[in-house]
């Protein structure tokens, strides 16, 4: 089995392999197919699998319907927890938590801050420094290392 990964990102990754490993864990893959389509793509097709290849009937341009918005910095017990932020995102936005070997959840940002370095923290209605600290609050545990993303409004732009 050979996943892709080459000049590719953590999220791109992290999504694959999750996906990849809860099928060879024996969870049925139709479940796990819309998972590929959450990362940055060109058009899947099944290559030479079933015969001759047939060329895509679209543009081979790339598609990406999320983005990675964030990884999160240490663990949380289900109040605040932080987040270095990799993209754009708001407050009241529904995210999708990746954490190794379980099933995707959902978490809504709530009580959004951006925290700098003395200490201090201010309430924000969108994380946008790259790489910066911000926090929300959260009803489930969160690990360090997971890795938030949102569902473009627009496929063919960032939020």
């Amino acid at each position: 089995l050979k996943i892709e990964g080459r000049n590719k990102k953590a999220f791109y990754v992290a999504t694959v392999v999750n996906a990849y490993r809860q099928v060879l864990d024996g969870a049925p893959a139709a479940d796990f197919l819309p998972e590929l389509e959450t990362v940055s793509h060109r058009p899947y097709s099944t290559g030479f699998f079933y015969g001759e290849a047939e060329q895509a009937g679209e543009a081979d341009e790339y598609l990406q319907e999320y983005d990675w918005v964030g990884e999160v910095l240490e663990d949380s017990d289900g109040a605040r927890v932080p987040v270095a932020c990799r993209n754009r995102f708001y407050e009241g936005d529904v995210l999708e938590v990746l954490s190794p070997r379980e099933p995707v959840r959902k978490v809504v940002v709530h009580n959004l801050h951006g925290e700098f370095s003395d200490g201090t923290s201010e309430a924000v209605d969108v994380a946008n420094r790259a790489m910066g600290r911000y926090s929300f609050t959260v009803d489930q545990p969160l690990f360090a290392h997971d890795i938030l993303r949102v569902r473009r409004h627009d496929p063919t732009r960032k939020n």
